[in-house]
């Protein structure tokens, strides 16, 4: 089984291998033209090119470990290298994502931690047995150390999209600046301090990984995911906030008014519990809401500065009136649901 697994890595390394060589053909394809041939698309591929490959280098080296500890079948050691192979492909590969794709990707593997932190939080305490013999303890591999290496990864990339929403969010707009880029800055300062706050949720999580806090650090990551989805929100057009409101919406009707045969997690709810996550999600529909009556606007033909049609225009703002006034009427639904709640707390 490990000599399998070092043919396999030995295939990965060759593949690694394949993609520096064509980034570095298509660099050398980009220099060669010379800063004034090369438009201002090509150098920054040159740059994220540089950067992947940087990464690219240092996950050929993690490949080429997990290799030659898998060959020595030293199980353990071949583990934490390719879990940092594994790191260090995912930062090559954003390189040449943009931020909001790379917080969606930290934001799935920051829900697979939280996943495996509150296994090992419940393992601590004594709650889960292992089917084999009801072992009361972890599979060996989740550890508090493996769990804390993806914690700083997860750090580390958005801090990384920090830098880039703090340099959008810095960037100077005149007169002159397109619709488009003008939405995208607004979007980034929206957005920054939402990052800002999942980075220090990831920094308090590792604190409580590396003192053995699992329960805690599972909250804290539970912070973290909810701030990367707050921060992602704020890039989304009109059909992807629509789309979130309802789903938020549908969560919390199910919990005002669970169906007859509910899910055990929905079941094993406090009253207390359900109405903070209902409120949470009331809270949230509500800024929604307000966020995209300005959505709704720019949607209309001509609000680019374009020539529409007038006819489609006339259509255009008809559904536009139908639209605002269900936003207004859900608004109004949410805002006297807010108060209900309170009322009850």
């Amino acid at each position: 089984a490990f000599e399998a697994l070092a043919v396999q890595e030995r295939t990965l390394l060759a593949e690694a291998s394949d993609i520096a060589d064509l980034a570095a053909e298509e660099r050398t394809h980009i220099e060669n033209q010379g800063d004034d041939a090369a438009t201002p698309e090509q150098r920054a591929r040159a740059l994220q090119l540089a950067s992947m490959d940087d990464y690219l280098g240092r996950a050929r080296q993690s490949l080429n470990d997990t290799r030659r500890r898998l060959r020595r079948l030293e199980g353990e050691r071949a583990h934490r290298r390719g879990d940092a192979a594994l790191a260090e492909l995912k930062r090559a590969r954003e390189q040449l994502l943009d931020p909001v794709a790379v917080l969606k990707a930290v934001v799935r593997d920051e829900l697979s931690l939280l996943g495996h932190t509150q296994a090992l939080a419940a393992f601590s305490q004594v709650e889960i047995g292992v089917e084999a013999g009801l072992v009361r303890q972890a599979p060996p591999w989740l550890t508090g150390r493996h769990l804390t290496n993806r914690q700083e990864d997860a750090a580390a990339r958005t801090g990384g999209v920090l830098r880039q929403m703090e340099a959008l969010r810095d960037a100077p707009e005149d007169a002159d600046t397109d619709p488009q880029t003008s939405r995208t800055l607004h979007s980034a300062r929206a957005a920054t301090p939402h990052v800002e706050s999942a980075l220090a949720a990831m920094r308090a999580a590792l604190s409580a990984l590396e003192n053995s806090a699992f329960a805690n650090a599972a909250g804290e990551e539970a912070q973290a995911v909810r701030s990367l989805n707050q921060a992602i929100e704020r890039f989304a057009g009109l059909r992807d906030l629509i789309e979130l409101a309802h789903a938020d919406q549908g969560r919390a009707v199910a919990l005002l008014t669970p169906p007859a045969q509910e899910d055990e997690t929905v079941a094993e709810l406090t009253t207390v519990e359900r109405a903070r996550l209902v409120s949470d999600a009331v809270g949230d529909n509500r800024n929604r809401l307000a966020r995209l009556e300005t959505l709704l606007q720019d949607a209309l033909p001509g609000a680019a500065g374009e020539e529409a049609d007038a006819a489609e225009a006339e259509a255009a703002a008809q559904r536009y009136e139908r639209a605002e006034a269900l936003r207004v009427d859900a608004l109004r639904a949410l805002e006297t649901l807010a108060g209900e709640l309170r009322a009850a707390a």
